[in-house]
């Protein structure tokens, strides 16, 4: 137990800290706690005691002197001694209640920090933990996983291998990071392909077979599968070779992709030996069958027949079907009525319960792996009573009376409790009211109608497939395994069909036949006087027994059972008799390699044959030892063979005794391989030639014990014709390969040569050039990815590792490398064309060739020969571009383009001076232009006046491409030169002092437009500067305001002088208007009448009336007053004087006259008055009568 000291010295004690450790070259530091050895951190383990230079550790309980070496001390510690001692605490077993360190993971930590912390972190107690705890933990957390995971428990041994293998290198394990699209990846192009490629490689120098099958995957393609087997490793292995899809199955597209398989890789046609198919007219037919064209290719094939395994398949399949298919359909319906309904499974697994019956899901057959039916029929015989006690609930009321006594046999015979009983009723019940669709409905019905109205037909079936099958299921399951057996084939195959035979045929006539394939193949099946009595037939135990026990009324299913048995019987055995190779002299022959058929004479004569059959391995001349050790073998006193011993484990140890070499492996006895081949074929191996051998990239190889592999690439050529020469036989193992081409290197010209990856998948494509776009000079040999990027470039973005996209883009990563300008550079740096500095705006720049950054203290020349590349991105879109390139010290070339495609800078290798060319698609030759005309005089300018002149007197070409170059030669202090179009492709010569190039902007369009320059040095060295600007004219503010207001005033009179004649025209309208109005006024309606006034009334009562009252008197008056001139005057009421109709039609001012009352005592008796009525609802008689007169201005 660890002891913990007491003069451990806190962070909080720092002034303690400088006072103990002064003095020291290496003083105590609290960050060396934060550091990590191993996965530790120091703060766990060590602390500082108070003692000059002594650390403490707590595990080792040692103290450490770190004083002359500071932390080294403390991380060597804990790298060696502190190690051992941890692994040490983890295998020991403490004793019980025993401690550990403790540890303050909260030690050195600054004091700010302190609050930050939980308890559970502020301190804690590192306990060793007993070994078996930690195997518990660790068993725990497998188990765990692969429940999780929802894996099977099988995979646990498996997984703990895996783990214990990969937990022995713990670094490595640390640094593995894999999610699931690098895992794809990893896994279908790394794993493999190493499988393959490893498999590619045995395939050419073993012999193998090969097994081909079509099948239709998930997404209904049609995948073709090939399988191998051959010798590995002294151990017959089956291996996938590869899967391909075809449009459709017929033997041209197979026959097409299986020649691509091995003439792609390189696989030699005389290592195949056989090929096992499907028996179907597409796979072995006999004129266009995929079998017979590969016999074109390969005329050695051997004749193994197809595959006898669908052989039984299709003989179970005859034997079914005289029966209708009266389970098949069975077995379907309950599928599908379980298949879609948890609460039928959940009700189903309840019944099995109860009646103590193992539950399991109904299956259904294989339609083409007809031997299925076994498997289902056998879980249906298990299964029945629970399934008819479970469809007993869907029958109807009188059903279920009849079939009653069918549920209680079941009851007695599983000794169901009454509990049991009265859940299973109750199910009963449930599952009556539940809702079905009509075709569940009907399903129901079929099944129900099997399980009680024929039962009795539906057990004896079952029992019959379960007890007849077997016979075929075994012979399938024997040659499905992966062992050898193709020795038993022959002999399996004549017991199945004798085993078969003997169901129904009399024991004597089997017996008579012996072991003779002619006989069996010719014998009658069919002829009565062979069958046994039909009592006797097998037809299994359970359902002899249900035929004895079976009612009178049940005689006629029972007598069309027998009868179909037969029909069973027959068109299984014919199928077997016909389809089985049974007669296959290659089955026969190869029969007698089996150990236990030695010293037997039949076995030696048929081991014999073997060469006539197996033409591809011997040579003629070897056929007659091969025939004497045949010989030997059979009366030599090899070892016994042990029970389990496969076949080619025997031959194998055979091999090892090396007495017989042609026996053992049908090969030659060449030891050694002829020169230029390289290979060991004593132990079934074979010779390569170098051309392969060196992924044939050289014809050149030799062994190292002839040649140094470090000088092999360097060889002359009369070394080399030496070295063919001296040569008598071919290296065994590893070779050297020399004078290797197309641009490789390597022992086995596998590498490619520094500036080269390789041009395709495989070895043999050879290595090409780095694809940088002439900015590096190399790259990943494997990959072409990763080059060296200079001139300002960089990948794409979308080639980096940790990007997604780097797998799913259609453009390979290699075509895209130094493709991207880096920040800060404009252009497309691709084929050849480069990156330029973006240039801002009033900022300096030197002629920098490494940075092409802004000025600095200590500028670098610019060499002979050596360019610098710059672009101009204006930042006003209506100002002209000026500039401005002033050289100090030397001289350049400048070059100006508004295309970024123009220029192309190579480098010449000799010199290294960089040469500039136009880009192709311009069609323009720098080289017309060497000798150039000067810049004219006149076209020379040093005042800002003459900026509108031309300043370049230069031979123009044809513009091509939008390209239109001026070129010469700088003059003068100051050369000025304006770039006038938009095609200008401007050179300048010599240019030694100020360079001023202006570019209009009404010429340009500046939002979208760049200019990139490039200039290269003429002199030795050469320095200067280069900006560009864009001056924007200035205000004069007196010019301004005098303008603004000169404006303003101008305005004012402008408005003032409006408003005057507004005000004249105002007044003419309102006199118009007025004489208008009067005229209108002058214009309206008038009428005349005749009034007379009395001066007295005659009878002034009844004047005084009103109208109404006047017209009552009126009706009784006498007759002799009715006719009086008054009396007609008064009847015509009253009527306006004159009627203004109003412009809406409805309305009208009417004009009256009206009396006064008073009479002749009034001072006004009469009087004129207006008013405003409704024409067409308060007029009276005379109104209207006035307005008749008047139609014109009334509407009455």
């Amino acid at each position: 137990m660890a002891t913990i000291r007491k003069d451990i010295v806190n962070r909080t004690d720092e002034a303690d800290i400088r006072a103990i450790d002064s003095g020291l070259k290496n003083p105590w530091r609290w960050d060396w706690l934060e550091k990590s050895v191993n996965g530790v951190y120091v703060r766990e383990v060590i602390r500082k005691l108070r003692s000059c230079g002594v650390a403490y550790c707590l595990v080792c309980s040692k103290e450490l002197i770190y004083g002359s070496r500071g932390f080294s001390a403390l991380a060597k510690h804990m790298s060696r001694k502190h190690a051992d001692a941890v692994e040490a605490r983890q295998k020991n077993v403490p004793l019980p209640g025993a401690g550990g360190y403790n540890s303050d993971i909260s030690y050195g930590l600054h004091p700010m920090f302190k609050g930050c912390l939980t308890a559970s972190e502020n301190s804690f107690s590192q306990q060793l933990v007993p070994l078996a705890d930690r195997i518990a933990n660790s068993e725990a957390m497998l188990l765990g996983f692969l429940a999780e995971k929802s894996l099977s428990f099988s995979l646990a041994p498996d997984l703990l291998v895996l783990v214990k293998e990969l937990s022995k290198d713990r670094k490595a394990l640390n640094g593995i990071r894999m999610h699931r699209t690098s895992a794809a990846y990893k896994l279908r192009f790394g794993v493999a392909r190493t499988f393959e490629q490893n498999l590619v490689k045995d395939l050419k120098r073993e012999k193998f077979s090969l097994n081909i099958d079509e099948s239709m995957s998930n997404n209904n393609e049609k995948i073709v599968t090939v399988l191998v087997n051959y010798l590995r490793n002294d151990k017959i292995v089956t291996e996938h070779l590869q899967s391909f899809s075809v449009p459709s199955v017929n033997s041209t597209l197979l026959f097409q992709g299986i020649v691509k398989l091995l003439e792609e890789n390189n696989i030699p046609w005389h290592n195949l030996m056989s090929v096992l198919l499907d028996s179907c007219h597409v796979m072995r037919g006999k004129k266009s069958g995929l079998e017979s064209r590969l016999r074109e290719k390969c005329p050695h094939l051997l004749d193994i027949d197809g595959d006898s395994c669908h052989h039984a398949h299709n003989a179970a399949k005859l034997f079914c079907k005289p029966f209708g298919l009266h389970l098949e359909s069975l077995f379907t319906d309950i599928h599908n009525d379980f298949k879609w309904s948890p609460d039928l499974r959940a009700a189903l697994m309840e019944i099995c319960e109860v009646l103590n019956i193992k539950y399991t899901m109904p299956q259904n057959y294989i339609s083409f792996r007809w031997l299925s039916v076994y498997v289902v029929a056998q879980d249906f015989s298990r299964m029945i009573s629970a399934l008819t006690l479970f469809y007993f609930s869907f029958l109807s009321r009188s059903e279920k009376t009849n079939f009653l006594p069918v549920v209680i046999n079941i009851y007695k015979l599983h000794n169901v409790t009454e509990a049991g009983k009265e859940f299973i009723h109750k199910m009963h019940s449930r599952l009556a009211e539940k809702n079905m669709t009509q075709a569940g409905k009907d399903r129901k019905s079929r099944i129900a109608e099997k399980l009680f109205e024929n039962s009795l037909t539906t057990k004896l079936i079952t029992n019959l497939l379960v007890s007849v099958l077997p016979l075929l299921q075994e012979y399938v399951k024997l040659f499905e395994s992966g062992t050898p057996l193709i020795h038993k084939l022959h002999d399996k195959q004549f017991e199945l069909i004798k085993s078969f035979l003997a169901c129904f045929m009399k024991p004597e006539v089997l017996a008579s036949l012996g072991d003779s394939t002619k006989k069996m193949m010719g014998l009658d099946i069919k002829k009565k006087c062979y069958h046994l009595p039909i009592s006797s037939v097998f037809v299994g135990v359970k359902a002899k027994e249900l035929i004895a026990s079976a009612p009178k009324s049940q005689y006629d299913k029972i007598k069309s059972f027998r009868n179909n048995i037969m029909k069973a019987y027959f068109a299984c055995s014919e199928a077997l008799q016909k389809k089985m190779p049974i007669d296959n002299v290659f089955l026969k022959c190869v029969s007698s390699v089996d150990p236990m058929c030695r010293k037997n004479s039949l076995a030696l004569e048929l081991m014999k044959k073997l060469p006539q059959l197996v033409t591809n391995i011997l040579l003629p001349k070897e056929k007659e030892l091969f025939d004497l050790e045949v010989r030997k073998y059979h009366v030599d006193s090899l070892y016994t063979v042990n029970e389990g011993v496969s076949i080619d484990e025997w031959w194998v140890e055979v091999k090892k005794t090396g007495k017989y070499p042609l026996l053992s492996k049908m090969g030659s006895q060449c030891q050694k391989c002829k020169p230029m081949f390289v290979g060991n074929p004593v132990n079934g191996g074979s010779c390569v030639s170098c051309s392969e051998y060196c992924h044939t990239h050289s014809d050149l190889c030799f062994g190292l014990d002839v040649i140094n592999s470090t000088s092999s690439q360097f060889l002359n050529q009369s070394y080399i014709n030496e070295l063919r020469e001296k040569q008598v036989e071919g290296p065994l193992e590893e070779a050297v390969c020399t004078d290797c081409k197309n641009n490789t290197e390597g022992k086995r010209c596998d590498q490619c040569i520094g500036g080269f990856f390789k041009a395709g998948e495989r070895l043999e494509d050879g290595c090409r050039p780095c694809e940088c776009n002439g900015h590096g000079d190399s790259c990943n040999p494997l990959n072409g990815e990763n080059c060296n990027c200079q001139n300002n470039t960089e990948n794409d973005r979308q080639c980096v590792q940790k990007n997604s996209k780097n797998m799913l883009h259609m453009t390979p990563c290699w075509q895209l490398q130094c493709s991207k300008c880096a920040e800060y550079f404009l252009g497309s740096p691709s084929n050849g064309h480069q990156c330029y500095r973006h240039m801002y705006l009033d900022k300096e720049y030197c002629f920098d060739p490494t940075t092409q950054g802004e000025c600095n203290r200590t500028p670098i020349p610019l060499l002979r020969g050596q360019t610098v590349f710059f672009a101009v991105q204006p930042r006003y879109m209506n100002v002209d571009i000026r500039i401005v390139v002033d050289i100090t010290k030397g001289g350049i070339d400048f070059f100006l383009s508004a295309k970024e495609d123009a220029f192309i800078v190579d480098v010449e290798k000799p010199t290294g001076l960089h040469r500039i060319y136009v880009d192709e698609k311009y069609g323009i030759d720098l080289s017309h232009y060497e000798i150039a005309p000067e810049f004219s005089a006149s076209m020379r300018r040093k005042k800002r006046e003459s900026f509108q002149n031309d300043s370049i007197n230069a031979s123009e070409a044809t513009p091509l491409q939008n390209l239109r170059p001026k070129i010469g030669d700088a003059q003068g202090l100051t050369t000025y030169i304006d770039v006038k179009k938009c095609e200008d492709f401007l050179l300048v010569r010599n240019l030694e002092n100020r360079l001023v190039v202006t570019i209009p902007q009404e010429v340009h369009d500046l939002r979208t437009t760049r200019f990139y320059m490039i200039l290269r040095g003429s002199e030795e060295e050469t320095f200067g500067s280069l900006f560009f600007r864009q001056d924007q004219t200035r205000i004069d503010l007196f010019v301004f305001f005098s303008v603004f207001f000169s404006c303003f005033f101008l305005f004012l009179a402008v408005c003032v002088v409006a408003w005057k004649v507004k005000q004249a025209f105002d007044l003419r309208r309102a006199r118009r208007l007025h004489a208008a109005e009067m005229k209108h006024m002058a214009s309206r309606p008038f009428g005349h009448i005749v009034v007379v006034i009395d001066d007295e009334p005659d009878d002034s009562d009844f004047f005084m009336c009103s109208p109404s009252n006047y017209r009552k008197k009126l009706k009784y008056m006498k007759g002799h007053g009715r006719d009086s001139p008054r009396q007609l005057e008064d009847k015509v009421s009253l009527r306006a004087l004159a009627v203004e109709p109003l412009s809406d039609g409805f309305g009208a001012v009417a004009t009256i006259l009206v009396q006064f009352p008073g009479g002749a005592h009034s001072l006004v008796r009469m009087a004129l008055a207006s008013s405003l009525i409704a024409s067409r609802h308060h007029l009276g008689y005379g109104l209207r009568a006035a307005m008749r007169r008047r139609t014109s201005h009334a509407n009455v």
